[in-house]
């Protein structure tokens, strides 16, 4: 469902807005939602369709196949905590060193990931934009066997659970820069959105709300 802060958007935007609209380099924008909301997808889009400086996509994809090559005998779920630190470190250091805008996939059901992640932007000095991704179970379900990345149904169960316990979106009013509430078919729009809508106060400034 397209929350409030999507009316005002021009609707179906899936391409780079135009000549001379530049995006905001110190950004690091969150695709969030459950396992299977489609973030994989609108990021991979949104890279190919961003002119320079084109944003820095962070999954654990890379860190998944990086560790794989070097550890092929090591079963996944093994792998998996080691995937997941790297990930993390990742996104520190870059949103330090990076010039690029960070458009960072991450599910952020946990309310100490999204701490975490509003932590880095802000000792970073980048502004922090949350794009969440509100999707059903059974259409997240869908998503994952569509991408063959089938996810443990304890741990979907627990991801699930914790949206529904709080509602993300209200877990975040007046502490990210903007957030964007989307379903699966507007994901890439409202990040291109969430990149390219014009910076306001400097970064650590008082948070608003698109």
């Amino acid at each position: 469902m397209l929350g409030a802060a999507d009316r005002h958007l021009a609707p179906g935007r899936t391409s780079w807005g135009g000549a001379g609209e530049a995006i905001d380099v110190r950004l690091l924008v969150v695709v969030a939602g459950v396992p299977g909301a489609g973030k994989t997808t609108a990021l991979r889009h949104v890279e190919a369709a961003c002119p320079d400086p084109a944003p820095r996509v962070m999954d654990t994809d890379s860190v998944r196949c990086w560790a794989r090559a070097r550890l092929p005998r090591v079963p996944y779920p093994v792998l998996r905590p080691l995937v997941h630190c790297v990930h993390w470190i990742r996104i520190g250091v870059l949103a330090a060193i990076e010039p690029r805008p960070l458009a960072i996939h991450e599910t952020a059901t946990r309310p100490v990931s999204r701490a975490a992640l509003l932590g880095i932007a802000r000792l970073t000095r980048r502004r922090a934009r949350l794009v969440w991704i509100d999707v059903d179970a059974e259409t997240a379900r869908r998503g994952q066997h569509d991408r063959n990345r089938v996810i443990g149904a304890r741990s979907f169960r627990r991801h699930v659970a914790r949206v529904g316990a709080r509602d993300p979106m209200r877990a975040v009013a007046g502490t990210w820069d903007m957030v964007w509430r989307t379903d699966r078919d507007g994901a890439v729009h409202a990040l291109l959105t969430a990149l390219q809508t014009p910076t306001g106060p400097d970064p650590g400034g008082p948070a608003r709300r698109a």
